[in-house]
């Protein structure tokens, strides 16, 4: 009898063994699950990561391709020093280029303030504009917008024959809003776009050369009380500027 009892006992599990089993099974899945949590974790961080490049390339891309058109098509101007084809402004920087032309629909004496032209309405309030005619070229800003004409901003002081025209430009305003850190991007009157968040500073220059650097500082994580940041920057020389000195108007 003691030796069938002592056969029935060997195949078992004290309740000490079934409890460390249980314990070591517990730990086990414990890791698994705390692995599970690290891989996830470490593929939203990536995910984000890329996202979040691809988001500041696209935005340096969109600034590349402005300043790579600055000056397009103002050569009359960027001679003439009326405008420049990249300049600061206020908090910003903003960037010109040819945006259409319209031809005068009849003369525009001396001291007028009105231009007629028929511009299509692709022309509006606010925006910079500039009166051509030979070797004549004046710089102004419209003051009010109609389908037939133009009120200016302040007279002009030559006169337009009916062979002078209109060159409408565009100008592309960059400024931070450091409230919310966005980089915005405005054309003309419009309101400003978001174009890159997280931008802690933005700053350029322009040195004697023509040459601009445009300097981004992003936000890109938070250790502990301090922020990560890390820089951008973003370098050109507007070519239209160079071939409009090389080839004056």
């Amino acid at each position: 009898m003691e030796i069938e009892m002592f056969r029935i006992r060997s195949r078992g599990m004290t309740f000490i063994e079934c409890l460390i089993a249980l314990f070591l099974m517990l730990l086990i899945i414990a890791s698994l699950l705390e692995i599970t949590r690290s891989c996830r974790r470490f593929f939203f961080t990536l995910k984000e990561s890329q996202e979040f490049n691809q988001e500041i390339w696209a935005g340096q891309d969109r600034i590349r391709q402005d300043l790579n058109k600055a000056g397009l098509g103002l050569e009359p101007l960027l001679v003439s020093g009326l405008l420049l084809a990249v300049e600061s402004k206020g908090t910003g920087l903003s960037i010109y280029s040819r945006e259409s032309s319209f031809p005068l629909k009849i003369e525009a004496p001396a001291g007028s303030t009105t231009i007629h032209v028929s511009h299509n309405n692709s022309i509006s309030r606010g925006q910079l504009i500039t009166l051509i005619d030979g070797q004549k070229i004046e710089l102004f800003r419209t003051e009010k917008v109609e389908k037939d004409r133009l009120t200016l901003s302040q007279p002009t002081k030559e006169s337009y024959s009916i062979n002078g025209f209109i060159l409408a430009i565009e100008e592309v305003f960059y400024y931070l809003d450091e409230e919310n850190r966005i980089l915005r991007r405005r054309v003309n009157a419009s309101s400003g776009q978001p174009l890159l968040e997280n931008v802690k500073h933005f700053s350029w220059s322009i040195d004697n050369s023509g040459k601009i650097k445009i300097t981004l500082t992003f936000v890109i994580a938070k250790e502990l009380s301090r922020e990560k940041e890390r820089n951008y920057e973003i370098t050109a020389f507007p070519k239209n500027v160079l071939i409009a000195q090389s080839n004056p108007y």
